[in-house]
This record gives C-alpha cells, sequence and structure tokens, in this order.
C-alpha cells in the first residue's frame, strides 16, 4: 500500500505510477491517471451588502427628488432580493452592492425653498386697500406663480430662484395708497344757506357734544352732517357725488 499527500492540487493534473517487483521487474505499469479535483467553496460574504443596505434605508426620502428615488428603490429592493438568498454567488453579491451605491450617490437633492416660503408668507400678510390696484395685481401674479413652485417637489432651484426673484420684485413695487386727509371738506348747498366744514364737525365730536346739542336742522342737513362726520373721523375722502332730497354735494 502506497500513500502519499498531495496539497494544492486543485485543477486539472496528470500522473504517472510505476510498480516494480523485489527483481526490480515491473509488476505494472500505468502510463498516466488524470484527475481533477475542485477548489474548495468560499462561503459567500455578504457584509458589504449589508452595509448598503443599512445605509439605504436611513435616508429621510423627503430630502430627494420623486424622479431619483424612483431608481434607488428599484436598487434597494433587489440587493434586498440577493442578501435573503441562500445560494446568492459572490458575484451576484457584489454587484448588487455596487448597483446600490451608486443608485445611492445619484439621488438628487430637492431645491432649498426657504427663501421663496418667507416671500409668500410675507406676501400672504398685506392688505390689498394698502396699495394701487396696478401694483397690487403684479403681485398677485408673481405670488400665484411661486406659490405653484413651491408646491412642485421636484422643482429646479433655478426655477425656486427665479419664482423668488420676481416675488420680491413685485414687492419691492408695491404702491402705498395715498392716506393724506384733506383739510376741509366744503359742501355746496341749493336752496339753503346750511354750509358746515367737517372741522367743525370733528370738534363738535371732541367736546363730547350729544345728537341732542347739535343746532337744529333739517332732515337733508341732518344727512350732510353726518356724512362729513363719517368721512372725517375715518380718515377717508368718498369718491363721486351723493345726492339727498335737494342737495347735491361732492367730497
Amino acid at each position: 500500500e502506497v500513500s502519499c499527500n498531495v496539497e494544492n492540487a486543485a485543477g486539472e493534473h496528470t500522473l504517472f505510477f510505476m510498480y516494480r517487483g523485489e527483481d526490480g521487474d515491473d509488476l505494472m505499469k500505468i502510463q498516466s491517471w488524470q484527475f481533477t479535483e475542485k477548489e474548495p467553496e468560499k462561503e459567500v460574504d455578504k457584509t458589504a451588502l449589508k452595509d448598503a443596505i443599512d445605509k439605504a434605508s436611513e435616508i429621510n426620502s423627503s430630502e430627494y427628488t420623486n424622479a431619483s428615488l424612483e431608481k434607488f428603490y428599484e436598487a434597494l429592493e433587489a440587493a434586498k432580493d440577493v442578501y435573503e438568498d441562500e445560494n446568492a454567488e459572490q458575484a451576484a453579491v457584489d454587484a448588487a452592492a455596487e448597483d446600490l451605491n451608486e443608485a445611492l450617490d445619484a439621488l438628487v437633492r430637492v431645491s432649498d425653498k426657504s427663501k421663496l416660503q418667507d416671500l409668500i408668507a410675507q406676501a400672504n400678510e398685506l392688505k390689498e386697500s394698502d396699495y394701487t390696484e396696478e401694483t397690487w395685481n403684479a403681485l398677485q401674479e408673481a405670488l400665484a406663480a411661486a406659490v405653484e413652485i413651491d408646491a412642485e417637489h421636484d422643482a429646479s432651484q433655478e426655477d425656486v430662484d427665479s419664482a423668488a426673484d420676481a416675488l420680491q420684485t413685485a414687492l419691492d413695487a408695491l404702491e402705498e395708497v395715498s392716506g393724506e386727509e384733506p383739510e376741509t371738506i366744503c359742501v355746496p348747498a341749493r336752496k339753503t344757506s346750511f354750509a358746515y366744514e367737517a372741522e367743525y364737525f370733528a370738534s363738535l365730536v371732541a367736546e363730547g357734544k350729544t345728537d341732542a346739542e347739535f343746532p337744529v336742522m333739517s332732515a337733508s342737513e341732518s344727512f350732510l352732517q353726518n356724512h362729513l362726520l363719517q368721512c372725517w373721523v375715518n380718515k377717508i375722502g368718498a369718491v363721486g357725488s351723493v345726492k339727498q332730497g335737494e342737495f347735491t354735494f361732492a367730497v
């Protein structure tokens, strides 16, 4: 019986054997013997794939565009399938890890909308009555466009910045309505000698006069007085002319 140790013999080899008797004569001769020994199977290493899956599971999806997330989730699901496959070969494991890492690197962050949102909030706090019609309408147009861009999840940074600039320009261009109050409001009277100035009525109010203490006047005169008081106290000027009875007056 003859034995020998063969080390590192993986692969295909050809061996020659010769058997001789005590007298040196050949007893048996085998010219060749071929055999193939497979390399020992190595355990598949899934460490890198597991690390990629863990990293991918920690992302905040709200920070990235929907388009880039779609490809990312495809790579993540494929990686999980390979990781759970007990028969997966090392090459498949390595490829899945590489694809997932590439998808992670390719994620596109959503645009920074903080400035745009601040301007939108600022515009929404304004009152239409404080500004001229033309500048207010221009603001509303820019505001509507800004709100639309803000609602678009995948809006590019260029579009966001452009909308913010347009809204800022409209805000800066707002013109306030003139708030100057007239010194006096004169009432031209017809068929009567009645003529009071708004300052006089205002002084009566300031002195705490009651309706009973006002001079006795006709219904038409009383209407004029009340109208002038309202205009003066509210610090506004009525536009156009108002008719009451036999009186026609304009302020």
